[in-house]
């Protein structure tokens, strides 16, 4: 079993955590409507840092952050498509 590094572990949370909350009050400051772009850009950025600490331990954060980008512009494009059909609930 490999072994836990448990500071990395709470730092990569933290900065995670830094991430979304920066990002979320970006949103909430300076975006008067919801716009589709802010969403996906909100969702790629999200994704990037947690695809950069996820592949940080393995020396491989390019691949990780694009690879977390990619997800998260998919992820945010697909709540677009399914939210006029399901609402807020295709945000889970």
């Amino acid at each position: 079993m490999p072994k836990i590094n448990l500071k990395f572990a709470l730092i990569s949370t933290v900065v995670v955590a830094a991430v979304a909350t920066l990002g979320d009050w970006v949103w909430a400051a300076f975006l008067s409507r919801h716009l589709v772009v802010a969403g996906v850009v909100h969702g790629a950025l999200l994704c990037l840092a947690m695809g950069a600490v996820l592949a940080l331990p393995r020396r491989r954060v390019l691949l990780g952050a694009g690879a977390g980008m990619a997800v998260g512009v998919a992820a945010a494009g697909l709540f677009y498509v399914l939210a006029p059909v399901l609402g807020m609930g295709a945000m889970l």
